[in-house]
């Protein structure tokens, strides 16, 4: 394997200044941006679309199949998406560069999409078209999917690749999307670990409305519509939702046990969901892998504060975990708050399925142990945030999100954020991840 990063660095710095933002409504989307992209792909990586059939679906999204000539397995499929977030206003003076510049320096490629996910795309091409030149015979079927939409939910790119492959009736052995990454200092353990996620997690913003008696402010009733909202707010902070103990955590925790500080460790009896609780009361992170999260985050009332509100209202947002649905959380709130509120779904999202944890799962384990040997461990976990992914719940069940990239929770913060970068050794991993994977998935 000859990886020429310098290269495969040029190559991610000139997409990333394809400056590709989408919207939520299709008749909103430039989708030129979209096509400048299927043409520079066409023209940097030529063996792939010499053996590949690349197909457009609703417009702008892309899906490369690359058929083998006796399949041994079901096919392997890696998907990105090449939209990326518009960069707030407010901040465009904090950029150490231009955000759609791509410029290179000390060997960072900077710009909006170098972690998020431009760097997933980039790389499986490199790896792919590496391993095309080196001779590479595939046993199995291989496809590529790329959407343009995944910022605002998918549902006119990869939701439509996914119809056009369930109407033709094909089923997938394995896809690889973003996700976890290899990170350092998770939970406190020194050293690198690899979080796959092998689910995610729904989501509900719920309007809570209340109403109540306008006028003046000098004579108010004992609780203003506002005051009721903001109660019931305060009820649903602290009766949360049950934590559920799954399997997936209990995965992660019995491998990262003999990593644990102490006081953790010592204490931490996945068997025992009261132990848990205790012990991941006060860690956020950990919290979020447990149960469905309850984030109030708006709140209306009057337009004058010497106005008494004659209707008040909150906007939750949940994320719901896996073991939970939208009818339990529904339930939750009428049980915590009560019958004197209007409750309006606004926006939602099931929870993903589990993926399965076996030998396909193993043989994920073992590429990335075998390109990044320092490793301490590669454990599942649940994500918190949504990818395209999910909709491949119907048609596979080994879905594992997760980015072959070295980043730590500093650098974390630059995705959606400001100075989003990434070094040319991170690059060269995923690239050795993805040509790695080809080999192995045959085997």
């Amino acid at each position: 394997m000859n990886i020429k990063i310098e290269e495969a660095a040029k190559h991610l710095s000139e997409v990333i200044q394809i400056k590709s933002l989408s919207s939520r409504n299709y008749e909103e989307i430039d989708f030129e941006p979209f096509l400048k992209i299927h043409q520079w792909l066409k023209e940097t990586y030529p063996l792939i679309h010499q053996r590949a059939k690349v197909e457009v679906i609703n417009t702008g999204a892309l899906l490369y199949t690359f058929k083998a000539k006796e399949s041994k397995k079901l096919p392997l499929l890696f998907m990105a998406h090449m939209d990326v977030v518009p960069v707030d206003e407010e901040t465009v003076d904090q950029w150490k560069f231009d955000a759609f510049s791509g410029t290179i320096e000390n060997r960072i490629i900077y710009g909006r999409g170098a972690k998020d996910m431009k760097n997933q795309m980039v790389a499986f091409f490199e790896a792919t078209e590496l391993a095309l030149k080196d001779g590479k015979e595939f046993d199995y079927d291989l496809y590529f999917c790329l959407g343009y939409d995944e910022e605002n939910g998918g549902r006119n790119g990869m939701a439509k690749i996914v119809e056009h492959l369930k109407q033709n009736g094909i089923k997938i052995g394995t896809v690889i999307d973003e996700g976890g990454t290899i990170s350092n200092n998770v939970m406190g353990i020194p050293g690198n670990i690899a979080l796959i996620g092998v689910c995610e997690k729904g989501f509900a913003n719920v309007k809570i409305t209340a109403q109540g008696i306008g006028g003046h402010s000098s004579m108010p009733p004992i609780h203003t519509a506002l005051g009721k909202v903001c109660k019931a707010a305060s009820l649903l902070e602290e009766q949360q939702m049950p934590i559920i103990v799954s399997d997936v955590f209990k995965e992660m925790m019995n491998t990262l046990k003999p990593f644990l500080p102490d006081e953790i460790s010592s204490h931490l009896d996945v068997n025992d969901s009261k132990k848990v609780e205790a012990v991941v009361a006060n860690m956020a992170s950990a919290n979020a892998l447990l149960r469905t999260t309850t984030a109030v985050t708006m709140a209306l009332g009057s337009p004058a504060p010497n106005v008494l509100p004659s209707i008040a209202s909150i906007m939750v947002n949940f994320r719901i975990i896996p073991g939970d649905s939208i009818d339990s959380l529904i339930n939750h709130i009428s049980e915590v708050i009560g019958d004197d509120f209007e409750l309006e779904l606004q926006q939602c999202s099931e929870p993903s399925k589990i993926s399965k944890m076996d030998e396909e799962y193993q043989l994920l384990q073992q590429t990335i142990k075998e390109v990044c040997p320092e490793l301490k461990a590669a454990v599942p976990f649940v994500m918190v945030g949504a990818t395209d992914s999910k909709y491949f719940d119907d048609i596979c069940d080994h879905i594992y999100k997760f980015g072959p990239f070295k980043c730590s929770e500093e650098e974390l913060k630059t995705i959606h954020g400001v100075n989003e970068f990434l070094r040319f050794e991170d690059l060269e991993l995923g690239i050795r991840f993805f040509y790695q994977m080809l080999q192995n998935y045959g085997k």
